[in-house]
């Protein structure tokens, strides 16, 4: 059968057309050569093509990631023709948010810059999150996504699970494509749902530390002291920590590894308590858990330990920014950044206030119990 008008006309200018009557699209640029159906047998629009392929390549600003894509198979050149006369460039996939997700998600949870505490929080989050999207979702699905996993735990009552999920979410993408990206934003426009608190906040007074003193397994006392007195947490006490001249240094458990040196208040009462070290860290953690619930009648957990000592600085009129610091807490404002300084210069200034109103504390306590008596 002899060629069509169209077809004849393409072969003398030097174009290929497919068995399915498109043009052959063939161009060299900055990132190497193009060469791909053009999706159009319009030889005009093949040429405003080429020449719109040109502008990305030379003009600002350059556009050589759409050059990468349609390289790369991910993007039709026609359907970014077609962007680029409506104007909406903007709204086109890139080759980033066509990603798999399910594999982007498995790579990055070993190389988030976490703890291990919050990286077994994240994987769970994580399996939930491949297992309510389909097989084939991209990084640009992550919002829509998100959205329904939020109307799917809303209607179930399970607000914290929710925000668990979208946390671990905004974690990945900003760790993958950065804060200013289309989907980060997108992802954080999506509002957490409001829990209902189990249990507040829950520091305790010297009065009652002495009193859990006398109550609480003996081998356990050191701990009690110093979770109460360095702000660690039972997975940080039971594993590392060290007294380094007038301070205790904390290994990094937190985002980004962030080391911390807090004052070395009355190291006496647990500079030796580390637990068993037959056991693991986890263990040992678990059995003082176990022990402080007893002494306290359940009202008491760990991790309140930690909040005690951030009272007790408050009171004993530590500057909040050194607070922060020694709790290991990340700059909450502008404020923060000027005022932030090396705390080396105020260990030992801050261990005499902190020390006075603990002993203030106790003394106190003894009175008391003098007067009852």
């Amino acid at each position: 059968m002899a060629d069509g008008p169209k077809k004849k006309r393409a072969k003398k200018q030097g174009h290929r057309i497919n068995k399915r009557g498109s043009l052959r699209l063939d161009i060299w640029t900055p990132i190497g050569r193009i060469a791909r159906a053009s999706g159009t047998s319009h030889l005009p629009t093949l040429n405003k093509m080429t020449a719109m392929l040109k502008e990305f390549a030379t003009q600002e600003p350059l556009r050589l990631d759409i050059l990468r894509s349609i390289r790369e198979g991910t993007l039709s050149p026609l359907i970014v023709y077609e962007a680029h006369v409506t104007r909406r460039l903007d709204k086109l996939p890139t080759a980033e948010t066509m990603t798999p997700l399910a594999g982007a998600l498995d790579a990055w949870l070993p190389l988030a810059q976490c703890g291990e505490k919050h990286r077994a929080a994240h994987k769970t989050a994580i399996t939930f999150l491949k297992e309510s999207t389909r097989t084939t979702a991209t990084l640009g699905d992550l919002p829509a996504a998100v959205r329904t996993i939020r109307l799917q735990l809303a209607k179930e009552g399970h607000a914290a699970q929710f925000n668990r999920v979208r946390s671990s979410v905004q974690a990945f993408v900003r760790d993958t494509l950065g804060r200013s990206s289309e989907i980060y934003l997108k992802v954080s426009d999506v509002k957490a749902l409001q829990e209902t608190k189990s249990r507040k906040n829950n520091p305790q007074s010297v009065a009652f530390i002495v009193e859990l003193t006398r109550k609480i397994e003996s081998r356990h006392v050191g701990a009690l002291w110093g979770m109460a007195l360095t702000g660690m947490g039972p997975k940080e006490f039971f594993d590392g920590w060290k007294i380094v001249g007038t301070g205790v240094h904390v290994p990094g458990t937190k985002r980004k590894g962030r080391d911390r040196l807090v004052p070395l208040v009355m190291s006496e009462r647990f500079a030796g308590a580390t637990g068993d070290r037959a056991l693991t860290t986890e263990h040992r953690a678990r059995k003082f858990a176990e022990a402080l619930k007893v002494a306290s009648g359940g009202t008491v957990q760990p991790y309140d330990l930690r909040r005690t000592y951030a009272t007790w600085m408050e009171a004993a009129q530590i500057p909040r920014t050194r607070r922060r610091q020694y709790m290991g807490h990340s700059t909450k404002d502008v404020t923060d950044l000027y005022e932030s300084h090396e705390v080396e210069r105020y260990l030992t200034e801050d261990a005499l206030k902190l020390e006075g109103f603990v002993r203030a504390g106790e003394r106190e306590t003894l009175k008391l119990e003098g007067r009852q008596a």
